[in-house]
């Protein structure tokens, strides 16, 4: 198990993810995002969010997912329509865990849903 998990960080680690928690270090957090398309999800993943970090969470039907670990806890959540170059963002402070940003965007043919939290 221990070789399991040592893989894991290094694989994350060689992707760009930063991997290294501690509970000491307030400005690192463990995030969960969760994305959902006409009420099925898609993606669930969980990884470790050092502030100052852009993450892509994926690409979805012409969707691209962001999010943004800003300054002091401030967290952005964008999806990108790449199809009408259009932008969405939510907004906010995530403190603790269960602490969550979402955002949603619809037309006649998608319902895509986004949520991400404080994990650990």
């Amino acid at each position: 198990m221990k070789f399991l998990t040592l893989t894991m960080i290094l694989l994350l680690s060689s992707a760009g993810f930063a991997t290294t928690l501690t509970a000491a270090d307030t400005h690192d957090n463990e995030m969960a995002c969760q994305v959902k398309i006409n009420g099925t999800i898609k993606s669930d993943l969980i990884w470790a969010s050092p502030e100052s970090s852009n993450v892509v969470i994926g690409d979805f039907e012409g969707y691209r997912i962001f999010i943004h670990h800003n300054a002091n806890q401030k967290f952005s959540l964008e999806i990108y329509d790449g199809a009408n170059t259009a932008r969405t963002y939510s907004d906010t402070v995530l403190r603790n865990v269960g602490d969550e940003v979402a955002s949603a965007i619809w037309n006649r043919d998608i319902l895509l849903e986004t949520s991400c939290k404080i994990h650990k």
